[in-house]
Formats: C-alpha cells, structure tokens, sequence
C-alpha cells in the first residue's frame, strides 16, 4: 500500500528551510524507503524578494561610499586640522 496523504506541520518552518524525511514521525503501517536527508516540502524565498534584498544591499553599498567620513575615523580629518 502507498500512503496517499501525509500531514506535515510546517507552521515553524521559516524561509530557506525543509521537512526531511528525518523528521516524520513512521508508525506501523508506513515504511520510509528512502534517504532520511530527503526534502519533503521546502520554504523557498520568492524571487522578488530575492531580487528586493540584491537591491537594498547595492543601495547600501553605494550609500556607504559616497557618505562623508566620521571624525576619528580612519582617513577622516581630525578635530582642528584642515
């Protein structure tokens, strides 16, 4: 007999994650038959999403380049100097 259904629950899952085979829980009438390290259901990230964090990180970058450097800092003009 082939099980068809199976409750998983993925409530806790977050973005990037899976349920493997390892974590259900077999009973008597179900046999695993394959590798314990198989994914079952995965949380994929959206590729908007994807694309959304690429963009903020190049606009971080570029705003972290152009921006004047603190005094102290490494390069930065001491208090008094011109």
């Amino acid at each position: 007999d082939i099980v068809d259904e199976l409750f998983i629950d993925i409530s806790e899952l977050e973005l990037g994650s899976a349920v493997r085979v390892k974590d259900i829980d077999p009973n008597d009438k179900l046999e695993i038959m394959v590798n314990d390290a198989t994914p079952v259901a995965t949380v994929e990230v959206p590729r908007a999403l994807k694309a959304a964090e690429a963009e903020e990180a190049a606009a971080g970058a570029e705003g972290a380049e152009g921006a004047p450097a603190a005094e102290g800092a490494e390069g930065a003009p001491a208090a008094g100097d011109k």
